[in-house]
C-alpha cells in the first residue's frame, strides 16, 4: 500500500508541474505579465512540489500570492460564468459551471437523466467551439452519436429507440441535426 501510495503522490507531483507549466505559458501568452513574475510563479510552484516531496506542509502565507493573482485574474473575465457551461442557466448560475481543476461527477439511479445533462453540456461547450470528447463505457457510439443528434435537433428520445417512429419531417430534422453535431469540435 505504502509503495501504491508513492507512485500516485509522484504522478501529482508531475501532473502539478505539468499544469504550472502549462499555465504559466499561458499568462506569457496573453497577460501582461513580466518575465520576472512568471519566473517567481514558477519557483513558487517548484518549491510546492518539493515540499510535498518531503511531507512539508506549506504556510498559507507561502501560496496567498499565488491564490491572490489567480483571484485577481479571474476578477479581469467578462463570461457569463467562470467554469465551462452545463447548459442549464440555473444550474450553471448557481455552480459557476464545472470549474478548471475540478473533478465534477454525477450520480444517480438508471434512467434519471445523466446521459442526457452529459449531451447538453457536451452540445453547449462545442457549440461555444470549446472541443468535447465523451468516453462510455455504458454506450456505444452510434447510441451516443443518435442521442447527440437527437438533442440537438430537439426530437424526443422515444423516437429515437424505434427510428422508424420518425414522421418524414422529423427524420429531415434528424439528418440536418446528425450533420451539424458532426461538425462541432
Amino acid at each position: 500500500v505504502k509503495h501504491h501510495c508513492d507512485i500516485v503522490k509522484e504522478k501529482a507531483r508531475l501532473r502539478t508541474i505539468i499544469e504550472q507549466c502549462h499555465t504559466t505559458a499561458g499568462r506569457a501568452l496573453d497577460g501582461p505579465f513580466t518575465a520576472l513574475e512568471l519566473a517567481g510563479e514558477l519557483q513558487e510552484a517548484a518549491l510546492a512540489v518539493q515540499a510535498h516531496g518531503s511531507d512539508n506542509l506549506l504556510s498559507i502565507v507561502s501560496t496567498m500570492n499565488a491564490t491572490m493573482q489567480e483571484v485577481e485574474r479571474r476578477r479581469q473575465l467578462t463570461n457569463d460564468i467562470l467554469g465551462l457551461p452545463i447548459g442549464i442557466s440555473t444550474v450553471d448560475k448557481a455552480t459557476g459551471g464545472i470549474q478548471e481543476g475540478e473533478l465534477c461527477i454525477i450520480a444517480a439511479r438508471p434512467g434519471r437523466g445523466k446521459t442526457h445533462l452529459l449531451i447538453q453540456a457536451a452540445i453547449t461547450n462545442a457549440q461555444r467551439g470549446i472541443p468535447v470528447v465523451i468516453f462510455s463505457i455504458e454506450m456505444k457510439r452510434h447510441a451516443m452519436q443518435k442521442r447527440l443528434a437527437g438533442h440537438y435537433g430537439r426530437i424526443p428520445m422515444w423516437m429515437l429507440r424505434d427510428e422508424r417512429n420518425l414522421t418524414p419531417e422529423m427524420y429531415a430534422r434528424y439528418k440536418a441535426a446528425m450533420a451539424a453535431v458532426a461538425q462541432l469540435p
